[in-house]
């Protein structure tokens, strides 16, 4: 071989040894990706299954995990991204953030929540009319009946969670749980759930429906109720079952100290009641309190940490301190108790005597009785109190009416018709 021709294929492959060592250095380049997180939040707390948004050099969309959390992966460096996130149910801040990925990954895009679509209900009281399948809409500024809610089964308790204007209504004789726009006053929904739907606490923190599985009150229905399911507000899945007691009344919520408290008539009517305390940080229920015969319903002063629990065949209410879960004092009332609500702001209770026609109202204080027993419509059996106005909204079964009593001058100020069989309330302030 001649030395020219040597040098020739010498050259040829120190040339093609230096391409490949180009096309080399630039698949390595092009190895080095990086990735785009951040995390949803509302109020501070987690927000799953919102949808977040990349644009830009590469575009895609992922559903932020239980922890709020998100990352887009595998992105091209020296390129700009927009990233967006989405919800018909809340309002995402920022709109939107413009990200450039320079050498390194980029964390901390979050984005905070608020509610949708005309801010927080307010002003409002939703009357559960049992017989008459609705329920009715009350503007507590002037006691007008504004609307009517059809729902297509029996109206039972209902839970208000304000971040997503919606209002929770079970139905007591079925499995249904109706979710209602508190905005528009429409239903959007209705689901199933799966045992007879009772009473409904909402945990604003955690966006968390804990609804009770409804007891037998009357004699007819079974089975009796021992579960509380927990459903999530934002995907309406059902994230777990609390076995608690043998036959649930009624729920009430201390979302601060995060505790649910539970009344539980018993299997017998004549063996006394409990009361259940329920940490839902760990949807645990603790061990029953005894109270008298057939709690019913039941309210709390969270700062003077008491809860209060009514007993129907007792005419008393059972009052237990909230720290060492112990009774501290009973509390004589008038024939049938069926309901209380606390306004903790003056240290006021009303409880609703059914058979009486009257309410009795309390001094949480010291835990005695204000005056004589006020009477109302024909057969109260709920009231929910607004602690802005101090007024107590009383639902009177049999007058198809709700009695409107201050708290103040213990009086009833006013008197509002709403559907047939009126049977709870919610005041949403």
């Amino acid at each position: 071989m001649s030395r020219k021709r040597i040098i020739t294929q010498i050259l040829l492959y120190f040339f093609m040894l230096m391409f490949l060592m180009v096309i080399g250095c630039g698949d390595n380049h092009s190895e080095d990706t990086y990735s785009i997180s951040g995390r949803v939040t509302l109020n501070g707390e987690a927000l799953a299954n919102i949808s977040v948004h990349l644009t830009g050099g590469e575009s895609g969309t992922v559903l932020t995990d239980e922890n709020g959390e998100y990352e887009f992966t595998g992105l091209t460096d020296e390129m700009d991204y927009n990233v967006s996130a989405g919800s018909g149910t809340f309002i995402l801040t920022p709109d939107s953030t413009d990200v450039e990925i320079d050498g390194s990954d980029v964390s901390g895009i979050n984005f905070e929540a608020a509610a949708c679509c005309g801010g927080i209900t307010t002003n409002r009281v939703y009357v559960s009319n049992y017989d008459g399948n609705s329920v009715s809409v009350i503007d507590s500024t002037t006691h007008d009946a504004v609307s009517t809610i059809a729902l297509g089964h029996h109206a039972g308790a209902s839970a208000f969670l304000p971040e997503l204007n919606r209002l929770y209504v079970t139905s007591v004789t079925t499995n249904n749980l109706t979710i209602v726009n508190t905005i528009t006053n429409t239903v959007l929904t209705t689901l199933t759930m799966p045992g007879r739907t009772g009473s409904v606490v909402a945990d604003r923190t955690t966006n968390k429906i804990y609804v009770a599985e409804h007891g037998d009150n009357s004699g007819g229905l079974l089975p009796l109720g021992t579960r509380i399911w927990v459903l999530d507000a934002i995907t309406n899945a059902l994230l777990n079952t609390i076995n608690v007691g043998t036959n649930i009344q009624d729920l009430t919520i201390d979302i601060a100290h995060r505790r649910i408290y539970v009344t539980d008539f018993h299997t017998s009517a004549s063996t006394p009641g409990l009361l259940f305390p329920i940490n839902i940080d760990t949807d645990t229920a603790l061990a029953g309190i005894t109270c008298g015969i057939l709690p019913s319903g039941i309210s709390l002063n969270t700062t003077l940490h008491k809860v209060y629990a009514t007993n129907l065949s007792s005419d008393s209410v059972t009052v237990i301190n909230t720290i060492t879960n112990t009774v501290i004092g009973t509390i004589a009332v008038g024939d049938n108790p069926e309901a209380i609500s606390v306004d903790e702001t003056i240290d006021r209770a009303l409880v609703t005597n059914s058979n009486n026609n009257s309410v009795s109202l309390m001094n949480t204080t010291d835990d005695t009785i204000i005056g004589t027993p006020i009477i109302v419509g024909t057969y109260p059996t709920w009231a929910a109190v607004d602690t802005t106005t101090h007024l107590a909204y009383v639902v009177n079964y049999d007058s198809d009416n709700v009695s409107v009593v201050n708290l103040q001058t213990a009086s009833v100020t006013d008197t509002i018709n709403v559907g047939n069989g009126p049977v709870r309330v919610t005041v949403i302030e």
